[in-house]
């Protein structure tokens, strides 16, 4: 489902990739950004970490031009392509100044025709994951503890970039055929944004449409989460450690929750510094000045999280404030509240528009990552009140609940973190 606002042009190519296109005349960039939906959470699951290996290669050899001209012509036009892997969407972008928009949309061009790659190619770039996976060992491991906890047995539990014997089974063939089926039309968006006139994006149009590709994306189908089923699930890890990792996160169902107001209670809560969360737990309380809440948005559904490192002598009393905090947008969200709340998804949205690159990624995101319906609050200020006030009623429960944590924890700890969740969340 696309969503298109006004401002926007759709358009769909010859051979089925869509367009979505934002000029924005008075700046001095673009950006032009391809999106591939399907990133490692659909990727076969003999195969983890094909995704992210696929992105590197196309840094190998891009067509017929070799990695140091790729770099050369990027370089001479102040510019870089960037890419990168995500669980649902891989991207590849370029920003540069207006001058440079057919130069640098022919090398994104290039990303959807390129394959090809020899099998020395493969061994060279499947080199240079493996350090990344060795280098990122420690903080995975941790990393994966707490995503398995809230993913369970699921492809969101597991690193983006596989494992190191995974990424060795992957050949040339592989990716060639990976690549066939994950960048096929139905699964691909050129998103541009910024300064560029309408004749140099019809010339862009006509190139990237002559490229043959699937009509269809043939993925592997993702494991279910379950979503609102939970004891709740709690986790810890004794590692000997005299502070505490924690994360406390909530299932979040779009069916009950939307997006919308998703966002405006992690704002409430504990996104910025005049946060619930940061006014109770770190400057009235003291209890530590880091923790801070966040996010993961995916088609189906999302997960809010609290992080938080509290000293081990300090770690139950900190948790049952943090959950009393939580607990209190049941039942008190103010006008105070939404006057500093509402302005970050209202007023400030404007700010997009003095940047190519985020109104890119924005637009994309929105539209055809996640492309979610539109349930912006109602007007009226008691009615955005009860609504927000019901939708965390309905999203902090014990239900929806799950805790990890590491550090100088045991099973004593474990039912008391398990009998403080059931019963501060159940008021």
């Amino acid at each position: 489902m696309m969503v298109i606002n006004e401002g926007d042009m759709y358009m769909k190519l010859n051979n089925g990739i869509k367009v979505i296109s934002h000029p924005m005349p008075s700046l001095h960039s673009f950006t032009i950004g391809l999106y591939i939906a399907g990133g490692s959470r659909r990727e076969p699951r003999d195969k983890r970490g094909i995704t992210h290996l696929l992105e590197h290669m196309h840094f190998r050899h891009m067509r017929d031009m070799t990695q140091s001209e790729l770099y050369y012509r990027m370089e001479s036009m102040g510019s870089t392509l960037r890419a990168a892997t995500y669980y649902e969407f891989m991207r590849y972008s370029m920003k540069a100044r207006p001058q440079h928009f057919l130069g640098c949309a022919d090398i994104i061009a290039r990303v959807i025709e390129t394959d090809g790659w020899t099998a020395e190619d493969v061994r060279a770039e499947r080199a240079v994951v493996e350090s990344q996976i060795v280098e990122r060992g420690f903080e995975d491991s941790f990393e994966e503890m707490y995503r398995n906890c809230i993913y369970g047995d699921s492809e969101l539990s597991r690193g983006i970039m596989g494992d190191v014997q995974s990424v060795r089974r992957i050949t040339a063939r592989d990716l060639a055929e990976y690549k066939r089926l994950l960048f096929a039309a139905d699964n691909m968006l050129l998103c541009v944004t910024g300064c560029y006139s309408e004749a140099e994006l019809e010339r862009v149009r006509e190139r990237i449409g002559r490229i043959p590709v699937e009509p269809h994306a043939v993925l592997t189908e993702p494991k279910r989460i379950r979503l609102g089923r939970r004891r709740p699930d709690v986790e810890l890890c004794e590692c000997g450690w005299e502070r505490i990792d924690a994360c406390l996160s909530f299932d979040v169902d779009y069916a009950s929750v939307s997006l919308e107001q998703l966002q405006i209670l992690n704002c409430i809560l504990g996104e910025g510094v005049g946060s619930r969360l940061q006014c109770k737990i770190r400057e009235s309380d003291g209890y530590t000045s880091e923790i801070y809440s966040e996010i993961d948005s995916f088609r189906d559904f999302a997960v809010l999280t609290v992080n938080f490192t509290v000293d081990v002598e300090r770690f139950y009393d900190c948790l049952i404030e943090v959950l009393r905090v939580i607990n209190g947008l049941k039942h008190d969200i103010s006008g105070r509240d939404l006057d500093v709340t509402l302005p970050f998804y209202t007023e400030n949205t404007v700010f997009a528009e003095d940047d190519s690159e985020q109104k890119n990624f924005d637009l994309a995101y929105d539209n055809f990552i996640l492309a979610l319906p539109n349930n912006a609050l109602p007007s009226e200020r008691t009615s955005q009140l009860d609504v927000l006030t019901s939708a965390a009623v309905r999203l902090f429960r014990p239900e929806n609940a799950c805790f990890s944590a590491a550090g100088n924890l045991d099973e004593t700890d474990e039912r008391m973190v398990t009998e403080a969740l059931c019963g501060e969340l159940s008021m």
